[in-house]
């Protein structure tokens, strides 16, 4: 996303210094693709952790239970 925002911020220079004679098409209509994916992988991965740090919580309260389940017998 990055590497995105430093092309489009360069592609605004160039069209504001050179005007009418910068004729390309803007960044930000060729790197849409780009940023839309970029989105939805941001997307994936937020809703990865947050699944993960509930996992983490729901292990961490009931450990000691599934210690004591995970033992065995004594007669």
């Amino acid at each position: 996303m990055r590497l995105l925002n430093e092309e489009k911020q360069e592609d605004d220079a160039m069209r504001s210094q050179f005007k009418g004679k910068w004729s390309r098409l803007p960044s930000s209509n060729l790197t849409q693709p780009f940023v839309n994916e970029l989105a939805k992988y941001n997307s994936m991965l937020k809703t990865a952790k947050e699944a993960d740090m509930s996992i983490s919580r729901k292990y961490a309260d009931n450990s000691r239970g599934i210690e004591i389940l995970s033992t065995s017998e004594v007669s």
